[in-house]
């Protein structure tokens, strides 16, 4: 169910620069020493964070990651050239029907 955001007193707003390289973070580590059980914790990524990633991490891509691989996406693509039907190549891979259909228009 979506909530609509509502508006709230902030008890602690807390700002801390992380790189990725520690796992050392006092300013996260008290925070969640003081939250409690129905507390709410946003955490952001700023659009600065994103841009130094993009500089310094070639494989760096933003959004969810592929579930399926380019090999497993050609070698339904295959079964569906060899006359299986999607819901066929569903059963036997586990690549949803309209996973396939879209993942298909980028080979052909």
């Amino acid at each position: 169910m979506v909530m609509p955001l509502r508006v709230c007193a902030t008890m602690a707003m807390v700002q801390e620069k992380f790189t990725g390289t520690t796992t050392e973070r006092p300013e996260f580590q008290k925070l969640l020493r003081v939250l409690k059980t129905g507390d709410t914790l946003i955490v952001t990524r700023t659009q600065e964070g994103k841009l130094y990633a993009k500089q310094h991490d070639p494989s760096f891509r933003e959004g969810r990651p592929k579930t399926y691989s380019d090999e497993q996406i050609r070698f339904a693509y295959e079964l569906r050239k060899q006359g299986m039907t999607y819901k066929m190549i569903e059963r036997k891979t586990g690549i949803s029907k309209r996973t396939q259909q879209r993942r298909f228009k980028l080979i052909s």
